[in-house]
């Protein structure tokens, strides 16, 4: 009785085990049979015999490559995941474990890039609008409002009515060689963009002049196209009467005189000439050329009331030209005879990296240096001497910038920081730190109390600061990848930015109303560095 008992129980053992809900800690793949392709349902895939249950929040993908016997391909699971941008590193992830990664994934401030520079997708998009382009975007400019079509026939337009009234003229350019022109509110009756292929290569530069009534957009085919600004949203090509201006190699940069009635637009070219047109007739005027062969003329400047041109070059030098004699007037340079007749190029000294961007002052005789090494000088254009050097940043500036009041400058580097500088004070008052490094940015004063400078990140953000105060008054989110240009109307309530995820988008933001009691920026702490 015993030996039976026990051979019973021996005998029930695989029973207790096939029916338990705990899998064998092994099973030989070859006992194992094969489930037929039409049971292969939901994510349950075949690997070596053995049915493998994946997460369904794994992105189960039907259509996922097998190979001949059944088991999915490596290579090719690899490159199909590859392919998915929201796909998870380990298929064992349980799904509490992945609801706390796409909330850490959706915190804006925490977002970090990938190793090709591609970002995680933002939660929040704060776009009111987004163009996708054919590559990326590398200008915006924000033009005049636009009008509603009256008068004649009925034709569609890009919007309502009501909204055409209050939309902003919007011009980008992109690296597909497309200059695209849209209100900056669409309707979503009629979305439509005009879309012109006018250049052969990357257009680099779009710039509004003074009046609004032109624009003007610059390409690396060497083409400068002058564009007549439509007097409503629905606008053709022959409206807009295209003006080509050629002759230069690869613009670099363009810059339309101060003065509304002048007309005239300066551009740089590769080859390190200036060149400085008559919009209206197409007539180049001057051709200006420092002489020195294979520096290019990276950013340029006017200054003096539009009297002087200031061009910068990729070895460094900064030239204050004449525009009337088309000669040369002050040469900032690390070598060269101005150095010993000038004291100030003796005791700040100059860069040796190259020029990386320019801004004037609106009235007097002053501008702004940024370099690739980090240094920013602030400059007098009538005496040729070195005012101020700020606190070097450690990495390129990309921007500078006269606060409305001129007391205070501004520059945006790619070490992550923007600094505000108290010229009077010789010292930083101010130090706008940022996730990644800032390509672009902007200045505007929409009130007499606020200084707004709006800053594009390599983290796909766009921030708008109290520049003064140095307050963040609102991040706005979107790209996917860097943030390479911005633009803004004068009263900072239509923003526009271009990325390098092939899309630009329009952003809305209330500035701080007047009534709004707000302290004085003389009694905040500044912030000697």
């Amino acid at each position: 009785a015993l030996a039976l008992a026990l051979a019973l129980a021996h005998a029930s053992v695989p029973a207790m085990a096939s029916s338990s809900s705990f899998p064998p800690l092994w099973t030989d793949p070859a006992a194992v049979e094969a489930p037929a392709a039409d049971e292969r349902r939901g994510p349950g895939r075949i690997r070596g015999g053995v049915v493998v249950e994946v997460e369904q929040s794994m992105n189960y993908d039907p259509d996922l490559p097998e190979s001949d016997d059944g088991m999915v391909d490596a290579n090719e699971y690899d490159e199909h995941e590859h392919e998915h941008e929201h796909e998870h590193e380990h298929s064992d992830i349980s799904l509490d474990h992945n609801e706390e990664e796409e909330g850490l994934r959706g915190n804006a401030e925490e977002q970090e890039g990938s190793e090709d520079g591609e970002l995680q997708d933002p939660v929040v998009d704060d776009a009111v609008q987004r163009l996708v382009h054919d590559d990326s975007v590398h200008c915006v400019a924000v033009g005049p409002k636009t009008m509603a079509p009256t008068g004649g026939q009925p034709r569609p337009t890009l919007q309502a009515p009501e909204e055409n009234r209050s939309a902003h003229l919007v011009v980008a350019g992109d690296q597909a060689d497309t200059v695209s022109v849209f209100p900056s509110l669409l309707s979503q009756a009629n979305n439509r963009v005009h879309q012109f292929e006018v250049h052969n290569d990357t257009v680099v530069s779009c710039k509004y002049s003074p009046c609004g009534t032109l624009f003007a957009t610059g390409g690396m085919d060497g083409l400068i196209v002058i564009w007549r600004t439509p007097k409503n949203s629905m606008c053709e090509k022959e409206e807009l009467a295209p003006l080509k201006l050629e002759g230069m190699k690869e613009v670099q940069w363009l810059r339309w005189h101060p003065s509304a009635e002048a007309r005239v637009l300066a551009a740089g070219d590769i080859d390190g000439t200036v060149w400085v047109w008559k919009v209206t007739s197409g007539e180049c005027l001057l051709v200006l050329s420092k002489g020195d062969i294979g520096h290019r003329s990276t950013a340029g400047a006017w200054t003096d009331g539009g009297r002087k041109l200031v061009a910068g070059y990729s070895n460094g030098d900064v030239i204050v030209w004449s525009l009337k004699t088309a000669m040369m007037l002050h040469r900032f340079s690390q070598r060269g005879q101005d150095n010993t007749r000038r004291p100030s190029l003796q005791h700040f000294g100059w860069t040796t990296h190259g020029v990386s961007t320019l801004e004037h002052h609106q009235e007097k005789p002053l501008f702004l240096v940024g370099s690739a090494g980090g240094e920013t000088f602030l400059c007098n254009s009538m005496s040729g001497d070195v005012c101020a050097k700020l606190p070097r940043q450690r990495d390129s500036v990309e921007m500078v910038g006269f606060c409305k009041n001129d007391r205070w400058v501004v520059s945006c580097s790619m070490d992550k920081s923007a600094n505000v500088f108290d010229t009077k004070e010789q010292l930083i008052t101010a130090q706008l730190m940022h996730p990644k490094g800032l390509t672009c940015g902007i200045l505007r004063a929409p009130s007499s109390h606020l200084e707004v400078l709006i800053t594009g990140c390599c983290d796909g953000s766009v921030t708008v600061w109290d520049a003064l105060r140095g307050i963040k008054l609102k991040r706005l989110s979107g790209f996917y990848k860097s943030v390479l240009c911005v633009d803004a109307s004068e009263d900072v309530t239509t923003i526009v930015a271009g990325g390098d995820d092939h899309t630009s988008a329009v952003f809305n933001f209330q500035p701080i109303p007047e009534s709004e009691n707000i302290p004085d920026p003389g009694q905040t702490h500044p912030m000697q560095i």
